[in-house]
């Protein structure tokens, strides 16, 4: 579904698709507990035919928009962004949104973010982005709230991981023109 269509080119990053060189990158993510964790990722473990089994799914999920973040200087990976479960009726779909740690408090993060905003808008034509985050992870949070997103339900105990589970603020905000 990921059609370049926009613009997605900024002054930190532009979206585009991933790359057979984006791999040990994407490997990396995947692999990184702590990634898992604040991804909220349904896997345990990840190698090089997992990460190739996700991005074809992503591929042909007819629902989802995948796009690579990579720094407008050098074009690598320092991120990914999506939206899944595109709803056209409904007009709102979800999104998900990960940024490498040495990229973090560069803009990537959020012009990233309003490229792809842009993108549901526009081509995906929705008028609400929906997504999740763990309660405990306040700088998510903040990052979140300061570009508009609201918290509309706190779901106790709804992601596990290992022994333990974790309460997730469900966060939503419109996008129409």
């Amino acid at each position: 579904m990921a059609e370049a269509h926009s613009d997605t080119r900024g002054a930190t990053v532009h979206l585009r698709a991933p790359e057979q060189r984006d791999r040990p990158a994407l490997l990396g993510w995947r692999s990184d507990p702590q990634a898992q964790l604040d991804l909220m990722l349904r896997i345990t473990h990840s190698d090089a035919a997992e990460v190739e089994s996700w991005l074809a799914r992503r591929a042909q999920e007819p629902d989802t928009d995948f796009r690579l973040i990579a720094d407008a200087r050098d074009d690598h990976a320092i991120g990914f962004v999506q939206l899944t479960h595109i709803d056209p009726s409904a007009q709102r779909a979800w999104l998900g949104l990960y940024v490498d740690p040495a990229a973090r408090g560069t803009g990537a993060a959020a012009e990233a973010l309003t490229a792809m905003e842009r993108i549901a808008r526009d081509e995906h034509r929705l008028h609400t982005i929906r997504l999740e985050v763990l309660a405990q992870n306040e700088r998510a949070l903040r990052f979140w709230r300061a570009r508009g997103y609201a918290e509309t339900e706190l779901v106790r105990d709804h992601y596990p991981r290992g022994d333990r589970k974790y309460d997730v603020w469900f966060l939503e905000k419109s996008i129409e023109p």
